[in-house]
């Protein structure tokens, strides 16, 4: 946590300091929306945690998360804080400070103003670059891809849904740069699915419609080294807005859900791509062939979809229900939620569907999530495995809040709606799974303040279950819009479809900073092999080894409609060999690899201070 600078006892000093104007507003926002002096002598609000699992309804175990320097004396006594106010309200009753300077010139508020700046600081809350502009041509970005190589991959764009794009990240604090890739599909992927393939490349499955040409059922495929789309096999059924999610099977296959057909009726039955023969082939139930027992509505579209450790592909009520710009809706036709089965991964293809109940009425009501956005959560101790949803439904009732279902249990349910901790709804809201295993919350919100910004962003930690307030991202990103996570560790969002945006934001988290607001030096992996195999030893060269608390894999991410079903945070079993070795140990080594599938993923070490190397990426096999 950030170390109390030393406090200068001379006003004129202060008089002299200058801050970012990032935190130079949110000081002054801070000192003018004080109602009390008690809500100055309290600083701002520390991150609350709430106990789930053992909240009864209406009774939340919410505590604060403190730290040692937040349980120091007060920032101000009270009549410190009285004068404080006083003084704000006679230079105006409606704007109170309107600089920085104006405040500094009041006595006795060093200590204050000191902790102010580093706990409103970009060391505790990040910070976001840009707006930067994306190349005209390339229009309004709808799905994003993390490469194997550190590029992402724009694709299925508007106007046409046919040009592809791939962005090379510079390093932090620059923009990097923008290329058209040489070849395009010969038809609009604009509102499709895709997963990764187990060798890193990237399916694309139905799409197309809405002007940028008749929607279909066929499958594209995008190799990354020779930046060229081939097609695939054709799709059982024609499918716009379907989820793609890899099972780790081998040889790999892709689970394929939900999605409209020609004539816009949504499609029940799953199917099945299966790699080494590049074709489609129907799901059925357990009967086999011409058991429909398998077929299960979807009727929103783009489903929330995870593969679980033991093989079941869990269904999170999120989606999407209607394009446009509309906002939250009640959408309990999304309703129940549940989790397939894979009985039979080889043609014919079986699987069974399983319910999952909520702990409540009130919690099943909030669970169809149209428009959230859901996220699967992995940990080294128990809870090991949580999916966590955000924001969609019913607003305010769904969208102001999150809920949580523990998947380590025989008899899962979902938990109650939680309020998310600005109490403000999100629409087509976003969510990052970061390499420390804290998830990003950003976009969903509408433009508001002066100046204009789309609201603040959030950092959830499921290890201690609270929200820490980040940066504002500074345009609106809703519907059409993306968020994904970079190989350095940092966040770049895109897009936006009302109002059309064409710019990209980076978002660089506290991690990544010192306490003095400058990079943090970064534990750098000297060398660590391109291949390993699953529950295999594997060693990773970096100096200082006893300096790395965490190793994990993270798997790219490939998303659009915020919907993803592809990122997650594995950590690895780890030891020092070496003066200068780890050995890690890789995932899952045994069949089918649910845990970890085989592909592509980002190894990143995290050192004691929870700084994140760069990404080496490995394949993993």
């Amino acid at each position: 946590m950030p170390k109390e600078k030393k406090h200068q006892d001379n006003c004129a000093d202060n008089e002299n300091t200058k801050f970012d104007y990032k935190v130079e507003k949110r000081i002054l926002q801070f000192v003018n929306n004080a109602r009390s002096p008690s809500q100055l002598i309290d600083g701002p609000e520390k991150p609350s945690s709430v106990h789930a699992e053992h909240r009864e309804r209406g009774h939340p175990d919410a505590h604060e998360i403190r730290d040692s320097h937040l349980l120091s004396a007060k920032l101000l006594d009270f009549r410190d804080a009285t004068n404080l106010i006083e003084i704000r309200n006679k230079r105006s009753p409606v704007y109170g400070f309107l600089t920085l300077k104006d405040l500094l010139v009041v006595r006795n508020l060093d200590r204050f103003i000191d902790y102010l700046s580093i706990h409103l600081s970009k060391t505790t809350m990040g910070e976001w670059t840009g707006p930067y502009p994306i190349p005209a041509a390339m229009d309004r970005p709808v799905h994003a891809a993390l490469l194997r190589n550190g590029d992402v991959l724009f694709y299925g764009g508007l106007p046409t849904g046919i040009k592809t794009y791939r962005y090379t990240p510079d390093s932090e604090g620059s923009i990097g740069s923008f290329t058209d890739a040489p070849g395009d599909p010969g038809e609009s992927l604009f509102c499709a699915g895709q997963a990764f393939l187990s060798d890193g490349k990237l399916l694309v499955a139905g799409g197309g419609g809405d002007g940028t040409g008749p929607r279909h059922n066929h499958a594209w495929i995008f190799d990354p080294d020779g930046d060229s789309w081939t097609q695939t096999g054709d799709l059982n059924a024609f499918r716009w807005y379907p989820t793609l999610v890899n099972l780790g099977d081998q040889p790999g296959r892709i689970f394929v859900s939900s999605g409209q057909d020609s004539g816009g009726s949504e499609v029940p039955q799953p199917e099945m791509y299966i790699e080494n023969t590049g074709g489609f082939v129907p799901v059925w139930g357990p009967g086999g062939e011409g058991d429909t027992s398998a077929n299960h509505s979807f009727p929103q579209t783009y489903p929330g979809m995870q593969v679980l450790p033991g093989g079941e592909v869990f269904y999170s009520p999120t989606g999407w229900h209607s394009g446009g710009c509309t906002g939250a809706a009640d959408y309990p036709a999304a309703l129940p939620s549940g989790y397939y089965e894979i009985q039979a991964s080889s043609p014919p293809v079986k699987a069974t569907w399983h319910d999952i109940p909520a702990v409540d009425d009130i919690a099943e009501s909030t669970l169809a999530r149209v428009k959230g956005m859901s996220v699967l959560l992995l940990q080294p101790t128990y809870p090991f495995v949580q999916a966590m949803v955000v924001g969609g439904g019913a607003d305010p009732e769904s969208a102001s809040t999150y809920q949580m279902i523990n998947l380590s249990t025989l008899s899962p349910k979902w938990g109650p709606p939680l309020p998310l901790p600005d109490g403000l709804s999100r629409v087509n809201v976003n969510l990052v799974a970061l390499p420390d295993s804290t998830v990003f919350m950003s976009g969903g919100r509408p433009v508001s303040g002066v100046p204009a910004n789309a609201g603040p962003c959030w950092i959830y930690n499921p290890e201690l279950m609270s929200w820490s307030e980040m940066d504002a991202v500074a345009n609106m990103r809703g519907y059409h819009s993306i968020a994904i996570l970079l190989p350095d560790a940092r966040v770049l969002t895109a897009g936006n479809q009302c109002p059309a945006d064409r710019t990209i934001e980076i978002f660089t988290p506290p991690y990544l900073f010192s306490d003095d607001g400058s990079l943090a030096p970064r534990p750098m992996i000297d060398s660590a092999p391109d291949l390993v195999h699953h529950g295999r030893e594997f060693e990773i060269e970096i100096a200082n080894p006893e300096t790395i608390s965490t190793v994990v894999l993270v798997r790219p991410m490939a998303v659009t409609h915020q919907t993803d079903s592809e990122q997650k945070v594995i950590h690895l079993e780890k030891n020092i060999s070496g003066p200068n070795t780890i050995t890690a140990v890789a995932p899952n080594g045994w069949h089918p690899h649910s845990l970890a599938q085989q592909g592509w993923y980002m190894l990143f070490l995290i050192d004691t201070a929870g700084v994140p190397s760069h990404a080496h990426f490995v394949h993993l096999h």
